[in-house]
């Protein structure tokens, strides 16, 4: 449980930056040992969980629910996020990584609908579909071809993009704990599946990323859940982190696998196109400190 000040150089002028729950993005961070605590920030305590467990040990879904809420729970600021962004009238689409936890899927599905949104619909491209909500596969989807997004649209470039993740009310996110070659495989790199380019040479993975990113920004981001994925390598390694703000969300967790999140392309792409800074110093850290939730080196 943290909160969090910096002197930071901005075109050469000194910029203080300290928690506020308007302007500073909270991302909850929850271990399956979480033991309960109190927020640096206004001193708000935290209840335990349950049933709290090592963090290598085997969960069931009940325990994973438990993480997933409490995370939610810490990731949401003062202006909204899950449930209360989740409308009666409103179409709501998650887009799942083939990789989540189906656990947290069912948590995440769990809460929107019990808002009782107008619809709920899960986009996926997981070869067993997730028995929360609806599945619709993104390569079967009804589509539109669109211009790059955005003030970075390159009218020539162009990608295949599904109406439903165009035109939902709320799009959420939810996605593993996973990096590969010390690339973070989260919230925003889930896009490359919804907008696929019809222009050869679209750009890098990255650009590709940010392009489908920008064509929805999601209203929330969930990542994790009973193991993180390494190289391909699946490691149990029960964490739970979410937030409103994405590239937030994804900057903590690659912190978590290990990364600097200041130094990797993905994120310092994000938040040259004004989707959030990846520096931790950025960003209200509620629940487990990221040292306490990081994937041991060795693992």
């Amino acid at each position: 449980m943290q909160s969090r000040k910096r002197s930071a150089q901005s075109s050469g002028d000194t910029v203080e930056a300290t928690p506020s729950a308007n302007q500073t993005p909270r991302v909850g961070v929850i271990l399956s040992s979480f033991a309960g605590g109190e927020d640096h920030f206004g001193g708000v305590k935290f209840a335990a969980l349950p049933e709290p467990k090592p963090v290598t040990a085997e969960l069931t879904d009940a325990q994973v629910e438990a993480m997933t809420r409490r995370a939610i729970e810490l990731g949401t600021d003062s202006q909204g996020g899950l449930p209360r962004w989740i409308q009666r009238d409103q179409d709501v689409v998650v887009l799942v990584d083939k990789d989540a936890d189906p656990a947290v899927v069912s948590t995440v599905a769990t809460i929107i609908n019990d808002r009782k949104p107008q619809s709920l619909r899960i986009v996926t491209d997981a070869a067993t579909p997730f028995a929360a909500a609806e599945c619709v596969n993104p390569a079967t989807a009804e589509s539109m071809v669109m211009p790059a997004p955005g003030i970075f649209s390159r009218r020539d470039v162009s990608y295949k993009v599904p109406k439903i993740v165009l035109h939902c009310d709320r799009l959420i996110t939810v996605g593993p704990l996973r990096v590969r070659t010390g690339r973070p495989l989260m919230s925003i790199d889930t896009f490359r599946v919804v907008a696929k380019p019809v222009t050869p040479a679209a750009g890098t993975p990255d650009v590709i990323a940010l392009d489908g990113f920008g064509f929805h920004v999601p209203e929330y981001a969930v990542v994790g859940g009973r193991k993180a994925f390494r190289d391909g390598k699946a490691i149990v390694h029960n964490v739970v982190i979410a937030g409103t703000i994405p590239a937030a969300v994804d900057a903590v967790a690659a912190a978590v696998m290990g990364l600097k999140p200041d130094t990797v392309p993905l994120l310092q792409l994000a938040r040259k196109r004004g989707y959030g800074d990846p520096d931790l110093d950025t960003i209200w850290i509620r629940g487990n400190e990221v040292d306490e939730a990081r994937l041991k080196a060795t693992v």
